[in-house]
């Protein structure tokens, strides 16, 4: 069995800092698998731990979006932005 003893939990303040990153990640267009790895490397943690955290991150964005009642059109005007911006 692996000694874990220098590994502990994160914090709820911590996970919650994290998946905001994540969030902020795929709002700024980065795929799943990219932010997956990232939050992997970064915090030393199992792709499956990693998985979770997208996936919150995911549920965080879609919670923000129905929060605001933001519309579908106004949705589609804000990802053209970002693509413009990533052309421009």
């Amino acid at each position: 069995m692996p000694d874990l003893s220098g590994m502990s939990r994160a914090t709820k303040a911590e996970l919650e800092r994290r998946i905001g990153e994540a969030a902020s990640m795929l709002a700024q267009g980065n795929g799943a698998t990219v932010v997956t790895a990232h939050v992997a490397e970064t915090y030393a943690l199992s792709r499956r731990q990693a998985r979770r955290i997208t996936a919150s991150a995911y549920e965080l964005l879609m919670q923000d979006l129905e929060e605001t009642d933001v519309s579908r059109s106004m949705m589609v005007a804000q990802l053209i932005a970002n693509l413009r911006q990533t052309f421009d």
